[in-house]
């Protein structure tokens, strides 16, 4: 089966955020963690509300409803009746075909973004000056919800899954015209993992700031990456090569990078 790994360079390949494990999980916008050696983000019990003593502001919802993320596009459908027509009630089975992948479909949704990270960055910087902000944490700056939706990862091999119409749909009609219509999930086969996506199910966030890498060693003090996790601060591995002063004449944003590659992580 798709590992996480693949569910988060997929997740990153498709639309430039990073994925939550699993898929149906909730986040926070605010939350902090930091990603794992397998490429899975940890929460954390340390949060935005804890550096600047309340809740961080939330920016305008952004609201989703009948989009599907994903580049696969060659899915048959089949159990369609007379005359290309499948009636409410039927049963309709869609074949993967052969490709690893994933497919992100949001019936109803939202994206959200902190406002004014300015002051968050500043009490960052505070936080890392103090060591009492580990050089690998992220912070969560925006998010999507999942009200209603689903998530399926799929590993090579003739993979399917099982709906029930809720409307009647047209043979020639697409994958995505039979999701917006409106159909049930019934199961699968072959090696297939399906999520449904509700409530507060948070499968991908973005906005993930961090320390920027290349500035790692010289915070550190010696080689970050030989570093234990927990040891990660300002300063642990010897004498940083950046000192306050330096760090504290930028503007606080110059600490901390959003944009990174999956590649550079954690």
């Amino acid at each position: 089966m798709p590992t996480p790994e693949d569910y988060v360079r997929w997740v990153h390949e498709n639309t430039r955020n990073w994925g939550t494990w699993q898929p149906y999980e909730t986040m926070d916008l605010g939350d902090i963690g930091y990603f794992t050696k397998a490429k899975i983000f940890e929460t954390t019990d340390f949060n935005a509300e804890g550096l600047l003593g309340k809740r961080p502001r939330p920016g305008a919802k952004h609201e989703i409803t009948d989009c599907i993320i994903g580049k696969h596009r060659k899915f048959d459908i089949s159990g369609y009746g007379q005359g290309g027509i499948a009636s409410v009630g039927s049963s309709l089975t869609v074949s993967i075909g052969k490709e690893k992948g994933c497919l992100l479909y949001i019936a109803h949704g939202y994206t959200q973004k902190l406002r004014k990270v300015e002051a968050l960055l500043s009490r960052m910087r505070d936080a890392v000056l103090a060591k009492d902000w580990r050089l690998d944490y992220v912070l969560v700056g925006k998010r999507l919800v999942v009200r209603d939706g689903f998530a399926v990862l799929f590993n090579k091999g003739d993979a399917s899954l099982s709906f029930t119409a809720k409307a009647p749909l047209a043979v020639n009609q697409s994958v995505e015209a039979a999701l917006k219509a409106g159909v049930g999930f019934q199961g699968s086969s072959g090696e297939v993992d399906f999520y449904t996506l509700s409530g507060e199910s948070t499968p991908t966030f973005g906005c993930a700031w961090r320390v920027r890498r290349d500035l790692r060693d010289a915070l550190f003090g010696g080689k970050a990456s030989r570093a234990d996790v927990h040891d990660l601060v300002f300063g642990a591995g010897g004498s940083p090569s950046i000192n306050k002063e330096e760090i504290l004449s930028h503007a606080p944003d110059w600490l901390f990078e959003k944009h990174y590659m999956f590649d550079a992580l954690p």
